[in-house]
Parts: C-alpha cells; sequence; structure tokens
C-alpha cells in the first residue's frame, strides 16, 4: 500500500525521503489537512530532505509545508531506485575521507599504481613511458586518495586534470 509512515527513526535529521509515483499520487489523493500533519510532524522531526523521482510534479501542500518548516525539497529526473542510487553514491563520495599526496598516479592493468619519490626523480618521465604503452594516466603531483569502505580511490583535482610537468619539457595535456 502507498501511504506515508511518520513513525520511522528517531529525531536524528539525518534522513532523506524519497517520493516516487505512488507516494505523490496518494498525497494528491488524500486531504490536505491529513497531509500537512503529517509532513509537518515528518519535517519537523525527522529527515533533511524530500526529492521527488521521475520528475514527478511536486504537490503544492509539500511546498506549503516545506516553507513553513524551512525543509528542502528536491526533484530528481531518475526513477525511485536510481535516484535513491545517486543520493547514495553522491553523499558517500562527499562524506569520505580524503587525503592528499605529492605523487604520480596510474591506472595499469587495471590497478591504481602510485609513483613517489624525491622532487626531479623521474616520477613523471617514467609516467610518460607508461602511458606510450597504454596505461591510463590520472594525476601528477596532486593525488587525491578517497576512502569508502575499506577501499581507495585515486582522483586529480579539476584544476590539474589530465596535466603532466615533464622536466625540460613543461606542462603537457595528455588527452
Amino acid at each position: 500500500s502507498s501511504g506515508i509512515n511518520a513513525e520511522y527513526g528517531g529525531k536524528d535529521k539525518d534522513k532523506i525521503i524519497i517520493f516516487g509515483r505512488k507516494e505523490t499520487a496518494f498525497i494528491k489523493d488524500s486531504k490536505d489537512e491529513d497531509i500537512k500533519k503529517v509532513l509537518k510532524k515528518i519535517f519537523k522531526e525527522q529527515i533533511s530532505a524530500i526529492t521527488f523521482a521521475s520528475n514527478v510534479e511536486v504537490p503544492k501542500i509539500v511546498i506549503e509545508a516545506a516553507k513553513e518548516c524551512g525543509a528542502i525539497i528536491t526533484q530528481s529526473k531518475f526513477g525511485y531506485t536510481d535516484t535513491g542510487f545517486q543520493i547514495a553514491q553522491f553523499l558517500t563520495k562527499k562524506l569520505s575521507t580524503t587525503d592528499n599526496m605529492h605523487a604520480t598516479f596510474l591506472q595499469i592493468y587495471g590497478k591504481g599504481v602510485i609513483i613517489t619519490g624525491e622532487s626531479g626523480i623521474g616520477k613523471s618521465e617514467t609516467a610518460l613511458e607508461l602511458i606510450k604503452n597504454g596505461h591510463q594516466f590520472i594525476v601528477d603531483d596532486g593525488l587525491i586518495i578517497r576512502r569508502i569502505g575499506n577501499e581507495l580511490f585515486g582522483e586529480s583535482p579539476d584544476n590539474i586534470k589530465n596535466l603532466i610537468e615533464v622536466r625540460g619539457l613543461g606542462i603537457m595535456d595528455i588527452t
């Protein structure tokens, strides 16, 4: 049955509710005063945001209740399940632990490889040779290491993405 249950969780505002087509239809078919009462309780006590999936039109009653309570409403073009996946993926990445490292990072045979060493030792030159042999360049001298669960991921800051500095040649764009 499609309903709205305001009796989940505690008072921590660490939840996001996703409403799809069925939940939105339920809201539209219900009495305004009933829905408003439930929404106010949800907004005040339990959630950070409501996301409407599948590009459904957000009912006016929800917008009004959100304004009264200072709550956040978002809309997603993705279906219900994909919206949940996108939100989880986004939050996992944004809330993960990161560390910066002065190193060159490549993907070699599907595995991340970090090349470290003193300045001028030849990390970038070594990376260029590996790139010539078909391996994927990720970053030179600005590695961001992100821990998600028990795994480590390496990535490049946007401002130096695809750039490598080779002594005597200068900064080169690898794309």
